[in-house]
């Protein structure tokens, strides 16, 4: 996925795949540090109650960091370098990859217990489009959905994924899967960080619609190159990213910051009029209506003039109804 220099990004041209950094110490040292100091204990024929002693430290502290019960902490490594000459970094290092460890642990256990939360995601689709790894392990594929959706933990995901849902509007059409949505509108949050925009001017961005516009009438040819272009100078990223399974939008329009807005079209036939309509019909709702929302279109709901009632259809009667006037569709 990439800007390719006219300011559109399409999806599917590179990998998102979350790059793991393994830790140095790799994985003889999943063991307690607490092995290795009784270890070199041992070479010296120096009891504990001795290096306690040398350290400053009680027997009872060394007793639990040889058994794994407390954690060598950056002045207890500083002094075991000093009476053992193994550096603190080290000792420090291989304390924090054991603690890692338990917690990669746990989080494999809380996994497996999660196994229906994490398959209800379209991962098939993301790793057939290079997106995510495949993966064997439950815990990482987990870890790499996470980091995905730049979030901590599932919980995390839940309340950033509550919060959305309350500035969706039109959300909830006919077989439209939220946790699919989702997942596609993170494509193109990821797609709108490729491309580097000017400063939001609304000005601009109608200017730049009216001169869209009449490129289309003349021509269909290079208009898609010249929509990101355009967009892009006024502060608008504009994104194709394919549908996903159980999310038959076809677009979406909101608000990356105060400054940059988004627009996400679902890359099916950018050739035709209703293409064009979705691209000016998601470009009113960013000149029109508020910057808290998030607004998704699907088929089914245009064919039903929004498919809601009261504000929600009027804010959606309004885009259609601006983008059809500049485009002279009827």
């Amino acid at each position: 996925m990439h800007d390719d220099g006219n300011g559109l990004v399409a999806a599917g041209e590179q990998s998102i795949v979350r790059k793991n950094t393994e830790h140095p110490y790799g994985s003889e040292y999943a063991n307690p540090p607490g092995k290795l100091l009784a270890t070199h204990l041992a070479a010296r024929e120096m009891s504990q109650a001795e290096c306690a002693r040398r350290c400053g430290r009680s027997p009872k502290l060394i007793s639990e960091i040889v058994s794994g019960k407390a954690p060598i902490q950056p002045e207890t490594a500083l002094q075991l370098e000093r009476v053992l000459g193994l550096r603190s970094n080290v000792w420090l290092g291989i304390e924090n990859d054991y603690r890692l460890r338990l917690v990669r642990k746990a989080e494999a256990e809380r996994a497996k217990a999660n196994r229906d939360w994490l398959e209800s995601f379209p991962l098939p689709a993301l790793i057939e489009r290079g997106v995510l790894e495949e993966r064997t392990s439950l815990a990482e594929s987990l870890d790499d959905l996470l980091a995905f959706f730049g979030v901590g933990s599932i919980a995390a995901w839940e309340a950033w994924h509550s919060a959305v849902l309350a500035r969706m509007r039109h959300a909830a059409g006919p077989g439209v899967d939220q946790k699919a949505l989702a997942t596609w509108l993170r494509l193109g949050d990821l797609a709108a960080d490729e491309i580097r925009c000017d400063e939001y001017d609304g000005r601009a961005f109608r200017e730049a619609l009216r001169v869209l516009s009449r490129s289309i009438r003349r021509s269909r040819d290079g208009s898609l190159d010249r929509a990101g272009e355009l967009c892009q100078a006024a502060g608008v990223a504009l994104v194709l990213i394919d549908p996903l399974p159980g999310a038959p939008v076809t677009g979406a329009a909101r608000w990356i910051t105060p400054r940059k807005a988004l627009v996400q079209l679902a890359g099916r036939n950018p050739r035709g009029d209703r293409f064009w309509l979705g691209l000016f019909h998601a470009a009113g709702h960013l000149l029109l209506h508020s910057k808290r929302c998030v607004f998704v279109e699907s088929d089914g709901l245009r064919r039903e003039s929004g498919g809601a009632t009261g504000d929600t259809g009027e804010i959606e009667a309004q885009a259609h109804a601006w983008a059809a006037k500049l485009l002279s569709v009827t």
